[in-house]
């Protein structure tokens, strides 16, 4: 558990509530981190995904939970194993499959996948589509801009307005882009948003306007909007105030978004998630949120990222501003702290990967004697572990306690750290027992602690009573509805740091000492190569 924060940002009703981007799409790819979204840029489902090590001859098991429908993207974690080279598969519905080999994942934000199209599919956008408008209102603009340069919608492309059962032809602005998002507009600021339309297997659209159904589509110049291709919902046409209205929520910050919570503005506290439950927005995707008609126009959003980072955004109006841009809090800003320990005389950390997850930078805080920047040189999602460095000093590390004496139950366990550093401040430590030397669904990498751990001791040393190091504390237990949970506590077991260690080439030091020391001078030893830690923005 790391100590997080959360931002609050006014936006006055009638001014836009667009925030400047403060992060890059994702994490930095070149210190190691693997993880990458898997976007279908295609119009097939992806079933199936496998990854492997590039030199293995075998697949392994499928990584997909569900399947990922054209246009939508899912995060993909790999441990960081032996380097970043693997062998990709992705297999569509029909068993086609699409192989990438030798990929360096430590490279790339996103992966695209895409089946071949059918055979009397444009391999490239036509020149020019075909806009309908197949309702009753006349339609007055289409905005069209491809998705990628999703800040807005780009200028009319519509030549004339269109009345009922008219067709015009628009030109595409890039011969080379397929995904396209749309604006049509209707009389009295009434208007419908389709994102990544693919023109490569389309070659028009058809609106309907206000009043009635969207268009289910059909083939043809008219093209339409069928349920294959429209992977999100459209925007709620924007009517009138307390007229079905909705906002559309864009992710600009580099880690995924897991709650929006939208209320009226005069509303005390904030109501539940309007996110289908276990759906993400991933960094640079939207998704349409529609809002109760009895709402009023004025809305306050606080958007929750995967990283415990809040941010909130006051009195939205969403009946002239329906597209929402969250890019998370301004560059530089403090978002959570945590604790680390030395491993190496060559300035490596070691810590929980979710202690550096979303981080722009990582430092240790030294109070007053300044700021000492880290490196992130390797993380594990999988074992939740990470490991960063100091350049260019000499640093004492910790000593493991040696593989050859397991684990038991009833074994002291002494954690040591910087937990509530906000309220606390100072080196704190905690001392209990292990209670069991394994924990379900950790595949037998954690072990279970009575030593009580709070938010901020995520990272920290775990010793027993010879002060040498037996985990990394990593969670609590925390109680749910109906249930009550008295101090449960889990850290990673010393053999998987050892693991990970090695497989970045850093090597532990271990001791076989077997004299006891008292938990106090065990304290004063290590102190000084307990380290707090800050996650920047």
């Amino acid at each position: 558990m790391r100590a997080g924060f959360s931002v609050r940002v006014l936006a006055l009703a009638g001014v836009a509530a667009t925030l400047l981007s403060g992060g890059a799409r994702a994490q930095n790819q070149q210190l190691g981190q693997t993880d990458f979204e898997i976007v279908n840029a295609g119009t097939v489902p992806i079933v199936r995904f496998y990854a492997a090590k590039a030199d293995s001859t075998e697949w392994g098991n499928n990584r997909l939970s569900g399947t990922i429908a054209p246009g939508q993207r899912v995060m993909m974690r790999l441990p960081p194993g032996d380097g970043c080279q693997y062998k990709l598969q992705a297999v569509y519905q029909g068993e086609q499959n699409s192989t990438r080999l030798n990929m360096n994942v430590c490279a790339f934000s996103d992966m695209q996948f895409a089946a071949p199209p059918p055979a009397n599919a444009a391999q490239r956008p036509p020149a020019q589509v075909a806009i309908k408008n197949v309702g009753g209102p006349r339609l007055l603009q289409v905005l069209m801009s491809p998705s990628n340069e999703s800040k807005s919608f780009g200028p009319n492309r519509l030549p004339r307005e269109l009345g009922k059962d008219e067709s015009a032809d628009v030109a595409l602005p890039n011969p080379n882009q397929c995904a396209y998002d749309i604006r049509a507009v209707f009389p009295g600021n009434i208007y419908e948003d389709r994102y990544r339309v693919n023109f490569c297997v389309l070659s028009g659209q058809s609106f309907a306007g206000p009043g009635a159904p969207p268009s289910g589509g059909g083939g043809g110049s008219s093209g339409g909007n069928s349920a294959q291709q429209q992977v999100r919902p459209p925007v709620q046409q924007q009517q009138q105030a307390n007229q079905g209205k909705g906002v559309v929520v864009l992710n600009r910050y580099r880690v995924p978004l897991t709650e929006v919570q939208v209320d009226p503005s005069d509303q005390q506290g904030w109501s539940a998630s309007r996110m289908p439950q276990g759906s993400v927005i991933h960094p640079g995707d939207r998704v349409a949120i529609p809002l109760p008609q009895a709402g009023g126009c004025i809305w306050d959003l606080k958007a929750t990222f995967d990283n415990e980072v809040d941010q909130e955004i006051d009195k939205i109006d969403v009946c002239k501003f329906p597209v929402v841009e969250v890019a998370g809090p301004r560059p530089g800003i403090l978002l959570s702290t945590g604790t680390g320990f030395f491993i190496s005389r060559d300035g490596h950390v070691l810590t929980n990967n979710h202690v550096v997850y979303g981080c722009k930078s990582v430092a240790i805080d030294r109070g007053s004697s300044g700021i000492l920047p880290l490196r992130i040189v390797g993380q594990d999602t999988t074992e939740d572990l990470a490991i960063l460095q100091q350049t260019g000093v000499t640093t004492p590390a910790l000593d493991f306690r040696s593989p050859e004496r397991a684990l038991r139950p009833g074994e002291t366990a002494i954690v040591i750290g910087y937990p509530l550093r906000s309220s606390l401040g100072a080196l704190t430590v905690t001392e209990g027992i292990v209670s069991a030397t394994e924990s379900r669904g950790s595949n037998g990498s954690q072990f279970q602690m009575q030593t009580p751990i709070q938010s901020g001791n995520s990272g920290g040393p775990v010793f027993d009573n010879r002060g040498q190091v037996i985990g990394v504390a990593v969670a609590a237990l925390s109680a749910r509805a109906g249930r009550t949970v008295q101090n449960v506590n889990f850290a990673v077991k010393a053999e998987a740091a050892r693991q990970f260690a090695q497989s970045l080439g850093v090597q532990l030091s271990f001791s076989n000492s077997s004299d006891q020391k008292s938990t106090a001078d065990i304290v004063e030893e290590v102190r000084g190569r307990v380290l707090p830690l800050n996650c920047y923005n």
